[in-house]
């Protein structure tokens, strides 16, 4: 499988996982926001797509606008949206970057540990 096609998959399933879990949506109620993830190493970037709390599609394509940006090799994001790879290990290691918020960058945190966890 392409690394495209393998990260559209891994976040398709944190999406499911996400818009599954109760915490997670009590979490994000009225949170909307573009998260683009740019693929470091294949230039690709996918977009999710939150409205409401509720992941509502994920694009293999920039959807503005841009609220949040992570960049990272394909492996590396593959690896934190499977649950594989902690994203402050990855962040702390430099294979991560992060735009956006601080108050984003927590949710976002926080999200990670519920479903992983």
């Amino acid at each position: 499988m392409a690394p495209g096609d393998e990260l559209k998959a891994a976040l398709e399933e944190f999406a499911a996982r996400a818009n599954e879990n109760t915490a997670v949506r009590k979490m994000l109620k009225e949170w909307t926001r573009n998260i683009h993830l740019d693929v470091a190493d294949t230039g690709e970037t996918f977009t999710l797509v939150v409205e409401n709390g509720r992941v509502t599609a994920v694009l293999p394509a920039a959807q503005p606008p841009k609220d949040i940006a992570l960049m990272a090799p394909a492996d590396t994001l593959i690896g934190i949206f499977r649950g594989r790879l902690n994203p402050m290990a990855e962040f702390s290691a430099g294979r991560l970057k992060f735009v956006g918020s601080a108050k984003d960058e927590m949710r976002l945190d926080a999200v990670v540990d519920v479903i992983w966890k």
